[in-house]
């Protein structure tokens, strides 16, 4: 199942990948690349540089990630339809992983300039 975040045009803010229910029992990210399946017309999403998280989070639904299990990426840019509409982006978190295997997560990001 793939994630969903929202952000507006204007923000400029890491958005985190759970990569857990990827992984294999004590298996960590080793390294990540995100990327963007292109929206046609869009303004393109400007990714920062991922940093796997150091410490484990505990997120707003109760559960709390270990270290290692989480893809942090900054992400800005983007742009809304022609009309003013929301825009979806496919959003692709690519890892490496301690036991060198290959996951990917992927995020449905909304672009919303609509109250």
């Amino acid at each position: 199942m793939a994630q969903s975040f929202e952000k507006r045009s204007w923000d400029a803010r890491p958005f985190d990948f759970r990569m857990a229910l990827a992984l294999s029992a004590g298996e960590t990210i080793a390294s990540g690349t995100v990327v963007a399946d292109p929206s046609g017309g869009a303004a393109p999403l400007v990714f920062g540089s991922p940093v796997v998280n150091g410490a484990a989070i505990k997120y707003a639904d109760g559960v709390t990630e270990p270290i290692g299990t989480v893809l942090q990426v900054p992400i800005s840019g983007g742009s809304t339809m022609p009309d003013g509409s929301a825009r979806r982006y496919t959003v692709r978190a690519r890892c490496l992983t301690s036991a060198g295997n290959n996951v990917e997560g992927t995020a449905i990001l909304i672009l919303n300039d609509k109250a």
